[in-house]
C-alpha cells in the first residue's frame, strides 16, 4: 500500500467524473434513454477516490450522529468508509426485509432510539429513500 497525500475537493470531483462517467446509450431508471451515464461503483471500489470522499463526508456528519446508516445498495461502501474514518458504528438498510435468515431490513445494529444519519450514493427518486425509511421507522414501532 502506498501512502496518499489530502486531495482537495475540486481534485476529488473531478476525479471521480473522470472515473466514474461513461458515455454511450444507457436506459435510466425512468425508462428514458441518456448519452451520458454515472456509475458509482466505479469510485466506490477504489481506495484512492473513496478514503478522500468519506474524509470529506465526515465533516458534514451532524455532530450528534451516533450511527451510520448505509442505503443499499451504493451506501453501503460509503456509511463503511465513512465508518472507518469517524469511529461510528455502521447500520445497513434494505429497501425491503430480507426473505429469509433473521428476515431483517436493518443489519449490523440497533437503531433504536439513536441519532442516525442516513447515506445514499446517489438520490435518483424520493420513493427508494422512503421506502427505506419506512422500514427503518416500522421495524421499531
Amino acid at each position: 500500500m502506498s501512502g496518499h497525500s489530502e486531495m482537495s475537493l475540486a481534485d476529488l470531483a473531478r476525479n471521480i467524473t473522470e472515473v466514474a462517467t461513461l458515455e454511450g446509450e444507457f436506459v435510466l431508471r425512468s425508462g428514458q434513454i441518456s448519452k451520458h451515464y454515472f456509475d458509482k461503483y466505479r469510485f466506490e471500489g477504489l481506495p484512492r477516490l473513496l478514503r478522500p470522499l468519506a474524509r470529506a463526508m465526515r465533516d458534514l456528519l451532524p455532530r450528534e450522529t451516533e450511527i451510520i446508516a448505509g442505503l443499499e445498495l451504493g451506501g453501503i461502501p460509503l456509511a463503511t468508509a465513512i465508518s472507518l474514518e469517524t469511529g461510528l458504528p455502521v447500520a445497513f438498510l434494505r429497501k425491503a426485509p430480507k426473505s429469509y435468515g433473521t428476515c431483517r431490513a436493518i443489519e449490523g445494529q440497533n437503531l433504536d432510539g439513536r441519532k442516525v444519519t442516513f447515506i445514499e450514493d446517489v438520490i435518483p427518486t424520493v420513493p427508494i429513500i422512503d421506502s427505506c425509511l419506512f422500514v427503518s421507522f416500522w421495524c421499531y414501532l
